[in-house]
């Protein structure tokens, strides 16, 4: 991308797309902790939130592909937070507490037409375990 200059000179400019502008994020570390910070624009993700009533009925939509994923059965299955993100639909990142004091994170995206989709779902996660 090329722009002319009012002196006749040329000079060579990348553009970085509406990416950079939209999905804008930024990190930094405070007394050895991690913080993540996003901006509130669309393609950003949320903030942690507790689980509400309507990510409570995503979360038990999605079980039997969970157990089929991580190829488990649970007894306990409840939707302990979440993060969201627009995205031609809403992700959503869940935190699910399972049996005896595990978590498992799911990715699910409901898509604009409202069906649902597991992206992905790892066990094996503590209470405390940040969203990847």
């Amino acid at each position: 991308f090329f722009f002319q200059a009012e002196d006749g000179i040329r000079d060579f400019c990348l553009s970085r797309g509406l990416g950079d502008v939209y999905k804008r994020q930024y990190q930094r570390r405070v007394h050895g902790e991690q913080i993540l910070r996003f901006y509130k624009m669309l393609g950003g993700l949320s903030a942690v939130k507790p689980a509400d009533q309507h990510v409570e009925q995503l979360t038990q939509d999605v079980k039997g592909h969970v157990e089929q994923h991580l190829n488990r059965t649970f007894t306990t299955f409840k939707a302990h937070s979440y993060v969201s993100q627009v995205v031609s639909g809403i992700r959503y990142r869940i935190k699910i507490e399972v049996d005896d004091g595990e978590f498992v994170h799911a990715d699910v995206w409901r898509k604009a037409t409202q069906e649902l989709e597991l992206n992905s779902a790892v066990g094996g996660k503590a209470v405390g375990d940040e969203f990847e």
